[in-house]
């Protein structure tokens, strides 16, 4: 924009008059015929214009401008009455001038503050937050058709904007997803370690804060597993796996430490690095059952089963007797109560329990222990 001194000293205070509407009517010609003798003259006061009227449509408060302007032209006119000679008229005009500035600057500062604020208000990212408590189950359809199930103890958040920019989902818990397929869009899970990356397909991941694996497997299409925190960021991070195949992540890259829960379901096994496992040829519907109806289990030791008991059913389950921990369940659970649950497990199982409101406590019945020695395993878990 033109600087305020490329515009004569007398018609500055005719375009201050104009825009504070206390131009005379014989001023308001003389302004016109200035206009209209020059382009630049046109140019430059719609530049003025501009700015001034930006400045006033945009800001929301009302601090006085048109009273700061009249202090100015009181100051001016009583700075005029002592004017005897040129040199006082001389510094009127400059008062004139470094007011006229400083208020021009002030509203510019104000329109420019106001145009960040609604840029800052646009750009504001939303959250898309699902929640499944302990003993429940959810289904989501998201904004690009793809379908997640939730598992109980789970959370889903994405951010706004899903599926403009890119497809990405952050899980804590458990989800099983079937994916809409994009090409140009890859559909990201994201959870504590690892992101999940798929075009198409089907597929679950399991990754609860509270336990020392994260596990993804495969039941249709092709996914990318890329560890994005852990000792192995970085090197040798990025694994692609077939249908029917398992992941299992080791957060604390221990993979001795965590017993294989399933080894009559597993074919082949590779320790592809420290916090990797992959497991080949594995039936994929003892890992996803979950979501439907009917959730299968077999051969999963109590140790292992108990968590997920404890989300499916809302409650706390503490062993009396840590022997228990070794025996294994093989069964299918569909819509049983917990207590029809633990009669069914005391046919694999020497136990006995009590239920006190939210807390059961397993312990060995040492009566019905020597029925089932067959079923111990000679290693601790």
């Amino acid at each position: 924009m033109n600087n305020l001194s490329t515009i004569p000293e007398d018609k500055q205070l005719l375009i201050v008059d104009y825009l504070t509407r206390s131009i005379s009517h014989a001023d308001s010609l003389e302004l016109k015929a200035w206009i209209e003798s020059d382009p630049i003259n046109q140019t430059s006061f719609q530049q003025y214009k501009s700015s001034w009227l930006l400045a006033s449509a945009k800001n929301d408060k009302k601090v006085g401008y048109s009273q700061l302007w009249e202090r100015i032209e009181e100051d001016i006119e009583a700075e005029n009455n002592k004017a005897q000679n040129s040199t006082l008229k001389s510094k009127r005009i400059q008062y004139l001038k470094i007011a006229a500035s400083w208020l021009l600057m002030v509203f510019l500062g104000a329109s420019l503050s106001w145009i960040l604020l609604q840029k800052t208000e646009k750009i504001e990212i939303k959250t898309t937050e699902y929640t499944v408590p302990n003993g429940s189950k959810s289904i989501i359809k998201l904004p690009d058709g793809s379908v997640v199930w939730l598992n109980a103890g789970s959370k889903l958040t994405y951010n706004s904007g899903f599926d403009k920019n890119e497809r990405k989902v952050f899980l804590s818990g458990e989800g099983y997803f079937s994916v809409v397929s994009n090409k140009e869009k890859p559909f990201k899970v994201v959870t504590s370690d690892i992101e999940v990356r798929a075009l198409g397909t089907k597929f679950n991941v399991k990754a609860y804060p509270e336990e020392k694996t994260i596990t993804t497997i495969l039941e249709e299409g092709e996914i990318e597993i890329q560890v994005i925190n852990g000792k192995e960021k970085g090197k040798n991070s990025q694994l692609k796996i077939i249908p029917n195949e398992k992941m299992v992540f080791y957060k604390n890259g221990n993979i001795e430490a965590e017993p294989i829960q399933n080894k009559v379901n597993v074919q082949n096994v590779q320790i592809i690095n420290e916090t990797i496992r992959l497991e080949e040829d594995i039936n994929t519907e003892l890992y996803t059952s979950w979501k439907s109806g009917e959730w299968i289990i077999e051969g999963i030791s109590l140790k292992c089963l108990v968590p997920m008991l404890e989300r499916k059913y809302n409650m706390t389950i503490n062993f009396k007797d840590e022997e228990l921990k070794r025996y294994k369940f093989t069964g299918t659970i569909q819509n049983e109560t917990v207590e029809q649950f633990l009669t069914a497990l005391g046919y694999t199982a020497p136990i006995k329990y009590n239920i006190i409101r939210d807390t059961i406590n397993l312990s060995i019945d040492n009566n019905l222990k020597k029925n089932f020695e067959r079923v111990i395993t000679t290693r601790h878990e």
